[in-house]
């Protein structure tokens, strides 16, 4: 796909580039983006198309990969949060009074004095 793109544009001579060079381009292209799926990678490449206005004059898969991972962003950006947990309140001297009183009960109920 970035293959067509940059043959659309081809601003650097795509069509007169030497053929290993070009399965040399792809084959980094495809290392870059193969973590994402290829709807994404599409997505992407429109998105660079898009942003530019018509006035892109070179395609890359840093771009594509910048562009996915807008997206990506903006999806973990709209799912809902988690509640944030209740403070833990501080605990009073009647609480550790309290507190104290029943591990010395409990202590005495085991035979310790």
């Amino acid at each position: 796909m970035l293959e067509t793109a940059s043959s659309k544009i081809d601003r650097f001579g795509w069509g007169n580039m030497d053929e290993a060079l070009k399965d040399s381009l792809c084959g980094e292209w495809c290392e870059v983006l193969s973590p994402y799926r290829l709807d994404e990678v599409r997505q992407g490449i429109k998105a660079v198309f898009d942003a530019a206005k018509g006035k892109l004059r070179s395609i890359n898969e840093f771009q594509v990969k910048a562009e996915i991972q807008k997206e990506h962003a903006r999806i973990v950006a709209a799912l809902p949060r988690a509640a944030a947990p209740e403070p833990i309140a501080e605990i009073t001297e009647a609480e550790r009074e309290h507190r104290a009183k029943v591990i010395a009960d409990a202590m005495n109920g085991f035979g310790h004095d």
